[in-house]
């Protein structure tokens, strides 16, 4: 009994096995193709928001496209020249006589011996090329790469800590200092980042209206605006006078690439990271009004 029920199970499984073997493979299911469409891409490596006419233009090593944000298509230009972020002749540094004179048009001011000694050694001691030095509208203050210094005193200004770090553990750090006609940006930050905070003040270093976010370019918007863009790529329009005119918030990515670019007068080009997809490039109305989008197209990036 137990070598028939061996050969029964032996038998039965040859049996079974030779019936699946004779059934045919099942075919496999046509599903069809993933659509595919040709689109212009962003190459790997730095790229440059320039302006081509009245749009934008990004620009790289092998060349220039100007994408039509509201369109798939996309146009090879020659290389702009770099659109300056200020309109008109502004405040400089001129030498005068043995020294340094703050001067915009035929009105200068000469500068005192210490402010003069900390340009020059801010200049000796530029790595990453020129430091930045900016003068204010009205002649008053000097910015020197993260400070700034009074004109009239020769010496630094005090500024105060926007008022979101009082109480704060971890003590706010001056970052850097941008003049906007007569008024001045200062950075703040208490962390690696990002989390900076933007504070605009008068040419004394008096602080102005509220914070904003901070830690991007700042750029003129019209002939009474401008905008202050924080790392995320949020816009802040703010009148030449100080007052905050209104907000857009785009929520970039503050790891990525990040520029801003006037276009017609009153319009921005902002170009951001849109993560794990590509370049975006949006476009705004920002003249004496809260930001509008009025357009925006997200350029894949060539390699993934």
């Amino acid at each position: 009994m137990r070598v028939a029920s061996t050969l029964c199970v032996v038998i039965g499984s040859w049996a079974f096995a030779t019936i699946a073997a004779a059934q045919p493979a099942a075919k496999p299911v046509n599903v069809g193709k993933v659509p595919m469409l040709s689109v212009p891409c962003v190459p790997s490596g730095d790229i440059e928001l320039l302006v081509s006419g009245d749009g934008p233009a990004l620009c790289w090593a092998g060349g220039c496209m100007s994408p039509d944000l509201s369109s798939l298509a996309a146009t090879m230009v020659p290389k702009p020249a770099p659109t300056p972020a200020w309109i008109g002749a502004q405040a400089e540094l001129r030498t005068q006589g043995a020294g340094l004179a703050a001067c915009k048009d035929t009105t200068c001011k000469p500068l005192g011996p210490k402010l003069t000694k900390a340009i020059a050694e801010a200049r000796a001691g530029a790595v990453d090329g020129p430091v930045a030095i900016g003068v204010s509208g009205d002649l008053k203050a000097v910015a020197i790469g993260m400070g700034a210094w009074s004109v009239a005193k020769d010496k630094p200004i005090a500024f105060k800590a926007p008022k979101s770090y009082k109480g704060s553990i971890d003590k706010p750090f001056l970052g850097g200092v941008s003049v906007a006609g007569n008024l001045l940006v200062t950075q703040w930050s208490n962390c690696a980042g990002p989390c900076t905070v933007a504070q605009v003040t008068d040419s004394s270093g008096k602080n102005l209206g509220a914070e904003l976010s901070g830690g991007g370019p700042i750029v003129q918007v019209d002939a009474d605006h401008f905008a202050v863009v924080s790392e995320y790529g949020d816009i802040h329009v703010l009148s030449f006078k100080g007052k905050h005119i209104g907000d857009h918030e785009t929520g970039g990515d503050p790891s990525g690439a990040l520029a801003v670019a006037r276009l017609a007068e009153g319009e921005l080009a902002l170009m951001h990271d849109d993560p794990g997809v590509g370049m975006r490039i949006e476009r705004y109305y920002a003249g004496g009004t809260t930001p509008r989008l009025s357009s925006a197209r997200t350029l894949p990036f060539c390699t993934p």
